[in-house]
């Protein structure tokens, strides 16, 4: 008896395996036939590209800026001061990450501009685009550094770090030609 159940149940255990197989219209697991897609057409990044990129960040910046008034203003209703620094930290890096963004985008907007070379206006323009990222990068880190429990991750600062690196190698670049 134990034999006939056990083969009864391998049987039916197959045959609904087999009928999945059956009732699947691609038994070979081959891939579907689709008509090719259209290929993504590149983002053109000009001058009115970064414009338009600047002014999203800039919208953002300004509701960093509520935010931030926010939370001071209510510094009363955190449970201690800790949270509140957390808090009022972080939101303060991650203002300074897109004004940093911002300076980039003018960077940007600036090479675009550019025929061969820098003019000696545009470069001094550079130059000051650049120390101001780098400052605010480090200003980033310096906030975020302060704070133990922060939702940035060990990865994200090692992605300011990077972007601040580059700068700085950018940045002695332009002032060394």
């Amino acid at each position: 008896m134990k034999k006939l159940l056990s083969l009864l149940s391998i049987f039916s255990l197959s045959c609904i395996n087999i009928m999945t197989l059956i009732s699947c219209g691609n038994i070979a697991n081959n891939k579907p036939h689709l008509p090719p897609a259209k290929p993504k057409e590149p983002i053109i990044k000009d001058i009115f590209y970064y414009e338009k990129l600047k002014q999203e960040i800039t919208a953002k910046i300004k509701e960093y800026d509520e935010v931030i008034k926010e939370i001071e203003n209510s510094k009363n209703d955190y449970e201690n001061e800790t949270d509140y620094q957390i808090e009022l930290k972080q939101t303060k890096a991650e203002q300074f990450i897109k004004i940093s963004k911002i300076n980039n985008c003018e960077y940007q907007i600036l090479l675009c501009q550019k025929e061969n070379e820098f003019t000696d206006e545009q470069k001094q323009q550079t130059i000051k685009l650049l120390e101001k990222q780098i400052n605010n990068l480090n200003s980033a880190l310096n906030l975020l550094s302060e704070i133990k429990n922060s939702d940035f991750n060990q990865k994200d600062l090692e992605t300011i770090n990077k972007k601040n690196k580059n700068t700085k190698i950018i940045l002695d670049e332009i002032k060394n030609n």
